[in-house]
């Protein structure tokens, strides 16, 4: 049992939507912010490149739906803050579990059905993140070491000049690949891609 393990806070698990598509597997905690992580709506996937739907793994955070704890822990980290009625408590719980070393731990064979905010109002005031972020401006300020951002899918707004750049180098792609296709099938010839054999690792020396 994870629980067993002494430097263990808290472990949560895989949580699904009515759809049973992916939820929360585990909190990214960064940024200035605090947002469940769900890098592939498709629960039979591996989720990103560490198999996070797969294999027990470590996280920032664990969401509050579903959370389970020592007694003897809660009791050491004072259990959840009421300077957090509505929103953050289970985050502000790991994050000072954090600071003394401690592991907070997602197990995705734990699955259960979640309906988000159901009976309370899911908007978070001002006020409230103002607190969540002076209080952790340690640890929510840069970027979640968990998070692992760059293996997730990169959502760019298509209306500014960041966006169009983007979106016309993979439409660039997208039209080398299909030329490419293109010629492979009417060719009869085998065909390489342009250039590859300039590569050093392609060369017979």
């Amino acid at each position: 049992c994870l629980l067993q393990e002494d430097d263990v806070a808290c472990v949560g698990g895989m949580l699904l939507n009515e759809d049973r598509t992916v939820q929360s597997c585990g909190d990214n905690v960064g940024r200035s912010s605090a947002v469940h992580y769900a890098p592939s709506v498709s629960a039979s996937s591996v989720g990103d490149s560490m198999h996070r739907y797969i294999a027990d793994h470590e996280t920032t955070s664990v969401t509050g739906a579903f959370f389970c704890c020592r007694k003897s822990t809660f009791k050491m980290l004072e259990g959840f803050s009421t300077v957090f009625p509505n929103s953050f408590k289970d985050v502000d719980y790991c994050l000072r579990a954090r600071t003394r070393n401690m592991r907070c731990i997602v197990s995705p064979h734990v699955r259960l059905l979640h309906f988000e905010s159901a009976s309370r109002n899911p908007l978070v005031d001002v006020e409230t993140l103002s607190t969540i972020r002076e209080f952790h401006a340690a640890i929510i300020g840069p970027p979640d070491p968990f998070s692992l951002w760059a293996y997730e899918r990169p959502i760019v707004p298509f209306f500014t000049l960041t966006g169009v750049r983007y979106y016309l180098n993979q439409l660039k792609r997208l039209v080398r690949r299909a030329a490419f296709i293109l010629l492979v099938k009417l060719s009869r010839e085998p065909r390489h891609p342009r250039r590859i054999l300039d590569k050093s690792e392609w060369r017979i020396h």
